[in-house]
């Protein structure tokens, strides 16, 4: 089955022309709207202009997006002094893939500020009521032990975003370019050994691979960017079904493969390890397992073995495994800077 690519592009007024205040020292400014500029953000994630290295980018699979009952969190620094002016906002999403919040306006002193956005699985408390200050010393991010589920794998996704040196007296919109900054894996199996049943219902893991991390955001420019961190152990991740089961081998240029997938943290994967666990239920559970090879997943001189055992952030990695009657191999792989998205406007609350 050919999948259609799908972008994500968050749009529209995030502020209502009334006044509305919230208890609190630094919050009211932020809130306040009588003849005050309201804060209008039009915002997109995944930049799809810098591919460079993904070969077969018409097989596209899943995508990943913001998913009913998730929260974007935004934050604003004054610009000069990037002390806190607006603490937590949080904009949710709804069903209809609309992204609701409160009205927020600039401050009246015509100072500049700058926006901080992210949205992920964090295990901090971030409140909007209690006004969670910006979390200069970063947050705490988890992808999903089994992303079988839309819902689970979405919220595996890791999003931030940061605009500097905005002012209400700009009468613009504040465009945020949001960017994953975890990796996306991509699996599809083929065989002469197992039927297309077998692949369909086998279960795919990802093993031994750190799924913590910590993303610190007191950079002082927007042209800084933060650091995710691996954390803690390590552990394994059950991957999202394809849109017809699981992963199978087949397709040509018409229909192209499925795929199955995850969000993992960027990470250093070690040579020998265990990588990829395949059970064939249909096979009585026989389990056949890939191990990292020493010289990586491509063949580019321009790497060192270490580099090419590396998942980076905001990059998207496909691999086809053949699965032979007692072991696998690879047989391709291909990646690409960015992640595919879908539709997902912003507007105020009614």
């Amino acid at each position: 089955m050919k999948h259609k690519k799908n972008h994500l592009t968050i749009t529209g007024l995030v502020a209502l022309l009334f006044s509305s205040v919230i208890v609190g020292c630094g919050s009211d400014e932020a809130a306040r709207g009588t003849e005050r500029a309201p804060i209008v953000l039009d915002a997109v994630v995944g930049n799809h202009s810098s591919i460079t290295r993904f070969s077969n980018y018409e097989n596209a699979t899943q995508t990943t997006k913001i998913y009913p009952g998730q929260y974007v969190w935004v934050w604003a620094l004054y610009h000069s002094g990037a002390s806190q002016y607006m603490p937590a906002w949080r904009l949710t999403a709804n069903s209809s893939g609309v992204l609701v919040g409160s009205a927020k306006y600039y401050p009246d002193t015509g100072a500049s500020i700058d926006l901080i956005a992210v949205q992920g699985n964090f295990s901090e408390t971030i409140d909007e009521a209690a006004e969670t200050p910006f979390p200069t010393s970063g947050l705490t991010h988890s992808v999903k032990d089994n992303q079988s589920s839309e819902s689970d794998y979405a919220s595996s996704d890791l999003l931030y975003a940061r605009v500097d040196n905005r002012k209400g007296t700009d009468n613009g919109v504040v465009t945020l370019p949001f960017k994953h900054y975890l990796s996306r894996i991509e699996i599809t199996l083929e065989s002469n050994d197992y039927s297309q049943d077998d692949l369909k219902h086998a279960t795919v893991e990802i093993v031994g691979v750190q799924k913590t991390v910590t993303i610190s955001m007191d950079n002082v420019n927007a042209e800084t960017e933060p650091t995710v961190t691996p954390t803690g152990g390590t552990g394994s991740i059950t991957l999202k079904n394809g849109t017809e089961g699981n992963a199978r081998g087949v397709g040509d240029a018409t229909n192209g493969r499925d795929y199955l997938e995850a969000i993992v943290p960027p990470q250093v994967l070690t040579e020998g390890d265990a990588f990829i666990k395949v059970t064939l239920t249909s096979r009585n559970g026989r389990v056949l397992n890939y191990q990292v090879p020493a010289t990586g997943f491509n063949t580019d001189n321009g790497f060192s073995d270490e580099q090419k055992r590396t998942l980076l952030a905001n990059r998207r990695y496909q691999f086809i495994f053949t699965l032979y009657e007692s072991n696998i191999t690879l047989s391709g792989a291909t990646y690409q800077d960015g992640f595919e998205d879908t539709a997902v406007e912003i507007k105020p609350e009614a």
